[in-house]
């Protein structure tokens, strides 16, 4: 994958994010690991005085938190979700070393100082990268999210399917992928399912006649199916 094609796909992306959802996205830094790190956030305006969940949003290779959280901020506005993107370090890809589950766990930190979060229903969505790295952050931290769904991702090299034993849970995963996608074919979604089943966990793989990789295409489809997916499990 070319950066010439990324900076496209990523330029597409954001033409079909609404101006109003991006205004209503707010970024947010804190410091961690003696670096400045960034985040995105959302929350609904109208919120119930119960805890409202949490959504933590990864984002692909050379996108950003704030794009991936502003194609979730209307269901998010309807199902009383408040949203976080944070920003891998490097735009290229998440790191487990720089990103970790260390690092997430700050983000929710930082989140939760701000508004009243129900600990038993944080969630997470990827998509590319940001797909493949919620796969294993899943496993790192089972007991940490109550699901986790994501689009256009799956382990491809032998070393990634490593993380599987790590998990102390068996979390409900639900996987959104083209049967035309060019990055990550059918038969490494079907190998990642199986490894996640054979070690117990939940596992749903819904394919997409006729789609490609880009997320934008299906996001609200996409976003809709994995929210009822998600929601229907707690801690």
């Amino acid at each position: 994958m070319t950066r010439v094609f990324l900076a496209i796909l990523l330029s597409s992306w954001i033409c079909g994010v609404s101006a109003d959802s991006v205004d209503r996205v707010a970024k947010e830094s804190f410091e961690f690991a003696g670096l400045k790190r960034s985040y995105s956030l959302f929350a609904p305006v109208a919120t119930s005085s119960a805890p409202a969940p949490l959504l933590v949003l990864l984002h692909g290779s050379y996108g950003s938190g704030a794009a991936i959280v502003s194609w979730w901020t209307a269901l998010a506005e309807q199902e009383g979700i408040v949203l976080v993107g944070p920003e891998a370090r490097e735009r290229e890809a998440w790191q487990l070393r720089a990103d970790g589950p260390q690092f997430i766990r700050a983000v929710i930190d930082q989140v939760a100082a701000k508004h009243s979060i129900d600990r038993g229903r944080i969630y997470l969505f990827g998509s590319s990268g940001g797909a493949v790295y919620s796969l294993t952050l899943s496993m790192l931290e089972s007991q940490l999210f109550a699901a986790t769904a994501v689009h256009a991702g799956a382990w491809r090299a032998p070393n990634e399917f490593r993380a599987v034993p790590y998990a102390k849970r068996r979390i409900p995963i639900a996987i959104f992928i083209g049967d035309k996608d060019e990055y990550f074919p059918l038969f490494a979604v079907r190998k990642t399912q199986s490894a996640l089943e054979q070690a117990g966990h939940l596992v749903s793989v819904t394919v997409i006649a006729g789609h490609k990789h880009q997320y934008a295409d299906v996001a609200l489809d996409v976003n809709r199916s994995a929210w009822e997916f998600m929601k229907a499990n707690r801690l």
